[in-house]
């Protein structure tokens, strides 16, 4: 079992470093070769190899198929969607992410997420709210210099389509309504976070702790962090403290809660 799990975990590897290495062709003869492998015993880890990486090869393709056309470019669309994740706020631009469920241009049929910068929106935008906007995309692009951050790859890990900016004065674009989802409720608790340690300089450092919310953390406070060397559990601490915290939080409130329901029952009595 060992060691088909390693042959799996290998022809995942091998899918991520060598993309489109086989046509789509081929890979609809995959499935069939690898479960006849598998049933083979001698080519049983070479079956789970294929496996592996037949899987990684859908997936990669699956968010290939999400990016923007090239007929799509440097053109005004009208999309419906849900702002999906926290939105950043820098000077007049707000930047976040937004599902596209709708689109309502003629002849275009995109859905996806993109990236979005809307400058100075009619009112402060929140996560799980519900947009019809005019927007003007392009495809994934970024930089790849030795050493630097790869913007195309980040883009990619978040199944991020298409990256632009929402057009300027529009007419009518209201705020459809509003979507119950774990963004919208991530991004009320950072408002109360905020609210409650704003004036605080160690307020971003609360955030991205407590809630993984690692935008509002400048260049001071990732070099204070690189110079005492708790950087690498920055991304990873948001998101254990936050549910060690749900979790006490969930085991201490209920049992409360009965306790008060119970003497206010028996003072009744």
């Amino acid at each position: 079992m060992r060691s088909g799990t390693t042959a799996l975990l290998l022809g995942l590897l091998f899918s991520f470093y060598l993309p489109g290495w086989l046509d789509a062709v081929w890979i609809q003869f995959l499935p069939l070769a690898a479960l006849l492998a598998i049933a083979a015993g001698r080519l049983r880890l070479f079956g789970w190899v294929m496996l592996g990486f037949l899987s990684g090869e859908l997936h990669v393709q699956h968010v290939l198929q999400t990016r923007l056309a090239p007929s799509q470019v440097s053109q005004d669309l009208r999309v419906q969607g849900v702002i999906s994740s926290i939105p950043v706020v820098s000077g007049r631009a707000t930047r976040f992410e937004f599902n596209v469920e709708q689109s309502h241009t003629a002849g275009v049929h995109y859905r996806g997420k993109i990236r979005l910068s809307w400058y100075e929106p009619p009112q402060p935008l929140h996560a799980g709210q519900r947009w019809r906007l005019v927007v003007r995309l392009k495809p994934p692009h970024g930089h790849a210099n030795p050493g630097g951050f790869d913007y195309e790859k980040w883009l990619f890990i978040r199944r991020i389509g298409a990256t632009g900016y929402v057009r300027g004065k529009q007419p009518a674009l209201p705020m459809l309504s509003s979507a119950h989802n774990l963004a919208r409720l991530r991004d009320q608790w950072v408002g109360k976070l905020r609210h409650a340690v704003d004036s605080h300089p160690s307020a971003p450092l609360m955030l991205a702790l407590g809630l993984g919310f690692r935008e509002e953390l400048q260049d001071h406070h990732w070099a204070t962090l690189r110079a005492t060397g708790p950087s690498r559990l920055m991304p990873i601490s948001g998101l254990h403290v936050g549910l060690v915290a749900g979790g006490c939080f969930c085991c201490c409130h209920g049992p409360s809660r009965a306790n008060g329901w119970a003497g206010a029952s028996s003072g009744r009595w």
